[in-house]
């Protein structure tokens, strides 16, 4: 697994966070490092925790998060690493 590709995912998860406002950043990023000992780099091999919280905290707008996600990361999509954790957040 690549940095580039962590940084990638990292910063697709921040961005769509943060249309949210920064507090929801801050709050996802609570409950990764309190609950799960992770942290935004460590979504791209987890992103089922990452689904959980996301469902959890934002369900009505879940389908707007992933979009703006999955839109950060289209010109990555080719890489497995990207394209798995793009599937596991849709499915």
């Amino acid at each position: 697994m690549s940095n580039v590709n962590k940084h990638a995912v990292r910063l697709a998860v921040e961005q769509a966070m943060l249309n949210l406002g920064l507090s929801e950043l801050e709050k996802v990023q609570a409950i990764l490092r309190s609950k799960y000992l992770l942290t935004l780099d460590d979504c791209i091999d987890h992103p089922e925790i990452l689904k959980g919280i996301l469902l959890q905290l934002y369900n009505p707008q879940y389908d707007e998060i992933f979009q703006s996600i999955q839109k950060s990361l289209s010109a990555n999509l080719m890489e497995p690493d990207i394209d798995n954790f793009i599937n596991s957040l849709r499915n």
